[in-house]
């Protein structure tokens, strides 16, 4: 059972509403023993459940993950990203060949770059998720969604399947600033199964890649390992299974 967050009188509204916040003034109390990131309960005034989700310091105390009385588990991830997942595909979004949608034909044939995940539009709320053919650049908006980062990975590659090969984790300048930032080592990238190139493999690679290469292009660093060129960096990728990718550079 999850710990709570209480309401003041008059504060149900917009909940019931389903808005996906809760301001800070709007709330009574909380349980002991609580932890920025923690999943709650938000209950009203009245003693009756409103939702479930990530409690951070600020402003914006709770942000909601569902609406039902629900476990957020392995189940919980898979289920919010394979329905952003099939959005993508419904409207055209996703296309690995021509494709007609509405009447409308795209003639320019195959797209594999796209948001996946866009926050609060995706009942997903502190969280985004870009793809990059067989990448995806996974960015945490909340602790909460911070803390649960390798749960998203895995459920991730659960929905995505073969379509997905790496998953690199990039949130140092989108958490808030004063985050308790739990995890190994309290490094947002500790864990993770992938790592930002240093700034030698960085210029290695550049000096080594004979011809010019798209963004989501991979090529081979001198050291055996594969880099995605994306937003003008290269960054180093390892297997999108492995949960201990070693020692982290920033």
């Amino acid at each position: 059972m999850y710990k709570s967050v209480y309401l003041k009188k008059g504060k149900e509204e917009s909940l019931r509403r389903f808005h996906p916040w809760v301001f800070s003034g709007a709330i009574a109390r909380m349980d002991d023993g609580l932890e920025e990131g923690d999943v709650v309960r938000v209950i009203g005034f009245d003693g009756s459940f409103l939702g479930v989700g990530h409690v951070q310091v600020g402003s914006i105390a709770v942000r909601i993950l569902s609406f039902h009385d629900v476990a957020i588990d392995d189940d919980f991830w898979q289920s919010r990203l394979a329905a952003a997942w099939q959005v993508r595909q419904s409207i055209g979004i996703y296309r690995t060949e021509e494709a007609s949608f509405g009447g409308e034909h795209f003639s320019q044939g195959v797209n594999t770059t796209y948001r996946l995940v866009h926050g609060e539009g995706d009942n997903l709320p502190g969280l985004v998720i870009d793809c990059y053919g067989k990448t995806a650049v996974m960015q945490a908006h909340s602790v909460g969604m911070h803390v649960s980062r390798m749960a998203i990975a895995k459920a991730l590659k659960e929905v995505m399947g073969d379509r997905l090969e790496h998953v690199y984790y990039k949130s140092e300048t989108t958490l808030p600033f004063k985050a308790n930032r739990r995890g190994p080592d309290h490094g947002e990238r500790a864990s993770l199964p992938c790592r930002l190139a240093s700034r030698t493999e960085d210029r290695l690679l550049r000096r080594s890649a004979r011809e010019p290469r798209a963004p989501g292009a991979l090529c081979q660093g001198q050291d055996g390992a594969q880099h995605v060129l994306l937003h003008g960096r290269l960054l180093r990728l390892c297997d999108a299974g492995r949960s201990q990718p070693g020692p982290l550079r920033r």
